[in-house]
């Protein structure tokens, strides 16, 4: 199994504006995050009938345990410096599929890669 997905610390910034960049959403949380948003995160300028999003909010720690709760071996964990969707306005395009973060930028993490087999 190989999961693919927004790292933890990138889905805590702020979607719009230019680098620096700032923290607008708690790291982890239990109870969900109210969000309107216009278009979706493939396509900011989509017509999207429906705005209104319920996000969970998980950090690393909590995504590696549920793997580990669910009998899964954990074979290898990364952390990327690309995310296969424009996520943040101040992302780069860096080839085909993939954004980054500008040159000259802090870096962070703005993927992760888990790979794992059932036990």
């Amino acid at each position: 199994m190989v999961l693919i997905d927004g790292h933890p610390m990138m889905v805590t910034m702020a979607g719009e504006g230019a680098a620096p960049f700032s923290q607008q959403y708690p790291y982890q949380t239990d109870a969900p995050i109210l969000m309107e948003d216009l278009g979706d995160y493939t396509d900011r300028n989509a017509k999207v009938a429906a705005n209104r999003t319920a996000e969970w909010m998980h950090g690393v720690g909590r995504i590696l345990n549920a793997a580990i709760d669910a009998s899964l071996v954990i074979r290898r964990f990364e952390e990327l410096d690309r995310v296969p969707w424009h996520a943040l306005a101040p992302l780069e395009q860096c080839d085909e599929h993939y954004w980054r973060l500008p040159a000259g930028v802090p870096t962070f993490p703005l993927s992760f890669r888990l790979i794992a087999d059932r036990a």
